[in-house]
This record gives C-alpha cells, structure tokens and sequence, in this order.
C-alpha cells in the first residue's frame, strides 16, 4: 500500500457511531471536538435544547450577555484571541437581528464565527408563530447571507452531520468567515438513530488548492530583493495573526528582521503582533497610528516595503498614504483582497 493511500485510510477510520443522539447533542459535540471553551448568547424557548445540555456541561461554559450584539462581539473576540471558533446562540427575530452587526464585524476582518439560532417548529411556519424567522416571515437566512459565507436552514435531521460540517469547512475555509444556521425547535430536539462522529477536525482544509502558501521560487525573489535594498522595511496587517500566534514562528520572524536589520510596523488592527518593545519596531501606521511611523517614513523612505497580511484598506494604509509607494514593493497576500489603489504594485499573489 502506498503511504498516502494508508494516511489516507487512517484519516478515514477515526470515527465513531454515536446512536439515538439529537441534534442538539451533536452540535455540542462537535464543539467539544473544536475545543471551545466558552459560547455565548441569551436564552430563549426556541434554543432551549441546548440550554439544557450547557447547563449540565463541565467543558463549555454559556456566557449570558444583556443583548445578542454583545454576544455576537464577545465571541470575536474569543475567536480572535484563541484561534477558535467564536458561537453563537440566540432565538429568531430580534435575537437573531441584533447579533447582525457584530457578524458584520466578523465578515470583515475574516474572523470565524458561527451564529445558531432556534426558530419554531416547522409545523407552524407561515401560520403567524411567535417570531417566525422563515422564508415566509421576514427571512433571516436571506438576511445574514449578505454577511455569512454559508446561511442556511437545517429541515432534516437525518442529513445534519452534513449540513453541519459545511458550515463548519465554511467557517474554517481559505479566507475565514463567519457562518449562520437556523434551527427550528422541533429540529435541534429531533433525535438521529446512529452517526458517524470524527475524532479529529477533518473538516478543516488542508493542502491541495486550498494551500495557503508562498512557493519557494517567491521566496527567493523576495529574499534577493530584501538582500539588494539600501532600506527595506516591512509592513505586519492583521492577517499575521494567527501565524504569529504560535511563539515559534514570531521568534523565526523577529530573528530575520535582527539578522537583516528590517524595520517593521503594523496596521491599526495587528497593533501588538510584532512588540513594541523591540528596537526595529517603528509601532502602528495607519488612522490612530504613531508619529514614529510617519516620521520614519518621511525622513527615510523605504526603496522595498515587504507587506504581510493587510489589504492595505484606508485604515492600513492611513488613507492611501504615498509615502507607501516605494521603489519596489512586495505584497504577499490572497488574490483579489488587495486595495485597488495600490493594484499598481507588484504582487506575489496567493493563488
């Protein structure tokens, strides 16, 4: 047997069957294989399947917020600061609505959220239930598909270890983003006869054309470039985040800059990702930035700025700045994310 064909076969065979579970109980299950610690919302009858298992859970905590807008922002913020998955939960209508611009917030800085919320049942949809959410009533899935990557109504038990996963590789894609799932009552409390549960997150992309790398001949070119500079400078965005999150790779990095002597400065969103403390860190350019930033860039100008991470939107780039037009410039970054006022650049795009 070839070795991908036996990884490929030991992936394959870490599941388990679970019998006779809800959806409900599926739902915490897979969020018990995320690891997540905490979710958020306010309770409601229609999610009132769930509130009775996190009420019992020793893992997972509910955090109860005053409004669905402060939890939608609170599971950003774990999100952001653990690398999981930030959820969710609250009943449909005004539950759902308020939670909106929090997912607004998610969707535009790539942060992977999910929002779960309980509808009634679907035997009394269009008949004028309390805070009909459906297709018939106001809508909600139609609502949060302007802002979700995957907005979507689960109607069939029997499918939903499917229609869950989606969500989640949605979630976990190439370009993280926030997700939605409506889950009427009668739904999240149906029970499924057997499933077959994964041990490990095999739903999260990896390799393949979801590959989020930079080939080594981009690399070279890169490296030669920075070697054949007079004042190369380097600019972090808050897509480094999740790289820098792990102290080895921020210790790779910060050894390159010392070895090179690269001065590097962040966005206003990646403000702490390379710290301050550090002699070669002129701080946070950008609106709300640092004058030591701006000085730097006026008094010594940069002929190659390396950018990592940022789309170069008008808060990264202190509304369009000019003195972001170097000789050469660098922008490693996923295609089609770059501003277009600096299309003039020179890109090593991400296929």
């Amino acid at each position: 047997m070839k070795e991908n064909d036996m990884e490929t076969n030991e992936v394959l065979c870490q599941f388990r069957q679970l019998k006779n579970i809800t959806v409900a109980e599926l739902v915490i299950k897979y969020l018990e294989l995320e690891g997540i610690t905490h979710v958020f919302g306010i309770p409601g009858g229609y999610i009132s399947p769930f509130l009775d298992i996190l009420r019992r859970h020793t893992s997972i905590k509910l955090i109860i917020s005053r409004h669905e807008e402060g939890a939608a922002f609170m599971a950003d913020g774990y999100a952001r600061r653990t690398g999981k998955l930030g959820v969710v939960f609250t009943t449909a209508g005004p539950g759902a609505t308020n939670a909106l611009t929090g997912f607004a917030c998610a969707k535009a800085d790539r942060v992977p959220l999910m929002l779960i919320v309980g509808h009634p049942s679907t035997r009394v949809f269009g008949q004028g239930a309390w805070q009909d959410s459906s297709s018939s009533e106001i809508n909600i899935c139609e609502i949060f598909s302007h802002i979700c990557g995957f907005s979507e109504m689960a109607v069939n038990p029997d499918n939903f270890p499917t229609f869950f996963t989606r969500a989640l590789k949605t979630a976990y894609g190439r370009l993280k983003q926030p997700v939605h799932i409506s889950l009427p009552i009668n739904i999240s409390a149906a029970k499924i006869a057997q499933v077959d549960f994964p041990s490990i997150r095999n739903y999260v992309f990896k390799g393949g054309c979801f590959k989020n790398e930079v080939g080594q001949s981009q690399i070279n070119s890169i490296f030669e470039i920075l070697l054949a500079s007079q004042n190369p400078m380097m600019l972090i965005g808050s897509g480094c985040m999740e790289a820098f999150r792990k102290p080895e790779l921020l210790d790779l990095f910060s050894d390159f800059v010392k070895r090179h002597q690269i001065p590097v400065m962040t966005t206003p969103k990646a403000k702490g990702l390379y710290p301050e403390t550090e002699e070669l860190s002129l701080g946070v350019f950008g609106l709300g930035g640092s004058q030591q930033s701006s000085l730097y860039l006026e008094q010594s100008p940069p002929d190659t700025l390396i950018v990592l991470g940022s789309s170069l939107n008008e808060w990264a780039s202190s509304q369009w700045d000019p003195k972001l037009k170097p000789t050469i410039r660098y922008n490693i970054i996923n295609k089609g994310f770059i501003n277009f006022n600096f299309m003039h650049m020179k890109m090593l795009q991400i296929a």
